[in-house]
C-alpha cells in the first residue's frame, strides 16, 4: 500500500501508529475443549478467560543491525467469554471479546532518550478517544471454527477496527491437518494446519491472500515492488486446552529498479492464558441476530477484512486553490523546466481525490494555452470522477476543440491503469457523432491500444473487450 502525501501535512502524529499497526497480527487465546464434537476453538461455559498479550514490531532498513532498526510493542490483557452456544450445535457460538490494561512503549532499548515514546503515557501516544475505541468489546459468531460475522461498533477510527480485526482472525483455526481458504485481516488466504497432539500450527500463504482494493496496482514489473512474506502462528496444548499462542510474521520488500531499497517487517505475538473465573451466564435464544441485539443494538456486523487506513489533511488547499498555485509552472514557456514536471504529478494526485464538479469547474475556466496541460493531467487521474468531467467538458461534435480532444484521446492510450468504465465510454463516443473524422478514427486506435492493456491484465473477458473486438473485427470484415 502506497500513502501520497504531496505537501499536505497530517495533523495528528498519532495517527502513525494506527498506520503501522495495521500491519499487526493482534492474536489471541482462548480456552479449548477437544472432546471430538468441535472443529475449532470451544468455550467453557459461564468462564471469564483472563489472557495476557505482548507483540514486538520490527521495521528494519535491510542490513539486519538492531541499532537500525525502529518498532514499538503493545502489551495488554484480554477478557474472553462466551455468550450464546446454538442449542443444535456446539459449533455454532458468540463470544465476546475485551482488551483492557492497554500499554504502548519503544521495542528496543537502545533509542534511550530518542525514542518518540519517551515519557508519554498511552492515552497520550494513540488518544484518549482511540484508547476508549479499543477496549469496547467486540463479538464473534464462530461457526466451525471460522468467523462468519465480526461485530464493532459504527464509526470506530479505521486503525482501531484493524487492531480488532487482527484479534479475531486468531480465533480462526481448526484441530485437524488440511488446507483450506480462510478470509481474515489478510483477506482470502490458503491456509495449511498441521495439528499435533500438543500444538496446532497455522501457515498462511500471504502471496495468495486476495481483497479487492479501488485504486491502481502496476503491472510493469521494473517499476513495482517485489516482496516475499511468511506467517506461522502455534497454538500450544496442554490437556486437551490451548494455553498459549505464538505468531511470527515476516514481510520483506525491494524496489525492483533499485535492490538497494529495500525493507523488512517483523511482528511477533505472544498470548498466554492467565486465570479463569467465574463468568456471565450465556444468553438465551436461537438467533444470533436476538443475541447481538440483547448485548448492545449498536453493534454491526463489519467486514473482517482489513481496511485501508485513510490519513485526514488538515489545512491543505482545495483544488482550485492548488491549480492557482502551481498554473504558472504549466504555461508552455516553462514546461522544459523541472517544476512543470513536479507540478503535474502533485496535481495529479489532487485530482485524484476531487469531485466531478471541482474538476470540471476548473476545465470550464482555464484559457486555451493552458487547456492541453489541464486536460493531460485530468485523464491521467484515471478516476470515474475525472473522467465524467472531462467528457463532460469535450465536445466531439465541435470542431473548436480538436486539439484538447487529441490529447485527452493520447492520454487515454498512454493510460497506466486503464478499466473498463474508460473503454466503455469511449465505444459509447464511438457510436455517435463527430466533427473531424480524424478523431473518430483516433478514437477507434485507442479503443484498441485499451484492449491489449485490459487483455495483458486478465481482463480480455471483460463485457466492454469482448464488444470493442466485435467491433473491430465487424470494421475489418466489410472492407
Amino acid at each position: 500500500m502506497t500513502v501520497v502525501m504531496g505537501k499536505c501535512q497530517v495533523s495528528d502524529g498519532r495517527q502513525l501508529l494506527l498506520f503501522y499497526a495495521v500491519l499487526l497480527l493482534f492474536p489471541t487465546l482462548c480456552a479449548m475443549q477437544n472432546s471430538g464434537h468441535t472443529t475449532g476453538l470451544s468455550l467453557n461455559n459461564e468462564r471469564l478467560y483472563k489472557l495476557t498479550y505482548s507483540t514486538e514490531v520490527f521495521l528494519d532498513g535491510g542490513k539486519g543491525k538492531p541499532q537500525d532498526s525502529v518498532g514499538y510493542k503493545i502489551s495488554s490483557d484480554v477478557d474472553v467469554v462466551l455468550l450464546w452456544r446454538n442449542p443444535d450445535g456446539d459449533d455454532d457460538q458468540v463470544i465476546q471479546v475485551t482488551i483492557t490494561a492497554v500499554n504502548v512503549e519503544n521495542a528496543g532499548q537502545q533509542r534511550g532518550e530518542k525514542s518518540i515514546f519517551q515519557g508519554k503515557s498511552t492515552p497520550k501516544i494513540i488518544g484518549k478517544d482511540n484508547l476508549e475505541a479499543l477496549q469496547r468489546p467486540m463479538l464473534l459468531h464462530l461457526v466451525r471454527g471460522k468467523v462468519k460475522e465480526f461485530y464493532s461498533y459504527e464509526n470506530e477510527p479505521v486503525g482501531i477496527e484493524n487492531l480488532k480485526r487482527g484479534l479475531a482472525s486468531l480465533f480462526q483455526m481448526q484441530l485437524s491437518s488440511g488446507t483450506t481458504n480462510e478470509v481474515d485481516i489478510s483477506g482470502d488466504c490458503k491456509v495449511t494446519y498441521q495439528a499435533q497432539q500438543d500444538k496446532v500450527v497455522k501457515i498462511k500463504a500471504l502471496d495468495t491472500c486476495k481483497i479487492e482494493r479501488s485504486g491502481f496496482t502496476t503491472a510493469n514489473q521494473v517499476l513495482g515492488v517485489s516482496s516475499k512474506a511468511t506467517s506461522v502462528t502455534t497454538y500450544k496444548i496442554e490437556d486437551s486446552f490451548v494455553t498459549a499462542v505464538l505468531a511470527e510474521e515476516t514481510r520483506a520488500f525491494a524496489l525492483n529498479f533499485q535492490q538497494t531499497i529495500a525493507g523488512k517487517i517483523v511482528s511477533k505475538q505472544k498470548l498466554e492464558l492467565k486465570t479463569t473465573e467465574a463468568g456471565p451466564r450465556m444468553i438465551p435464544g436461537k438467533q444470533v441476530a436476538g443475541v447481538i441485539k440483547a448485548v448492545d443494538s449498536k453493534y454491526k456486523a463489519i467486514p473482517i477484512v482489513g481496511q485501508v487506513l485513510e490519513r485526514v489533511c488538515k489545512g491543505c488547499p482545495s483544488l482550485a486553490e492548488h491549480w492557482k498555485s502551481i498554473r504558472k509552472n504549466l504555461e508552455p514557456e516553462n514546461l522544459s523546466k523541472a517544476e512543470a514536471v513536479q507540478s503535474f504529478l502533485a496535481f495529479i494526485q489532487h485530482l485524484r481525490t476531487s469531485r466531478r464538479e471541482e474538476i470540471l469547474q476548473i476545465l470550464k475556466a482555464e484559457k486555451k494555452e493552458v487547456l492541453p496541460q489541464l486536460v493531460d493531467a485530468v485523464t491521467s487521474a484515471q478516476t470515474p470522477d475525472s473522467l465524467e468531467a472531462i467528457l463532460d467538458f469535450l465536445d466531439f461534435k465541435s470542431d473548436s476543440s480538436i486539439i484538447l480532444q487529441e490529447r485527452f484521446l493520447y492520454a487515454c492510450g498512454f493510460a497506466t491503469h486503464p478499466d473498463e468504465e474508460l473503454l466503455r465510454a469511449l465505444l459509447s463516443k464511438f457510436k455517435g457523432s463527430f466533427a473531424s473524422n480524424d478523431i473518430r478514427e483516433s478514437v477507434m486506435i485507442i479503443i484498441g491500444a485499451l484492449v491489449r492493456k485490459l487483455c495483458q491484465n486478465e481482463g480480455c473477458k471483460l463485457k466492454a473487450v469482448v464488444e470493442a473486438k466485435k467491433l473491430i473485427l465487424g470494421g475489418l470484415e466489410k472492407p
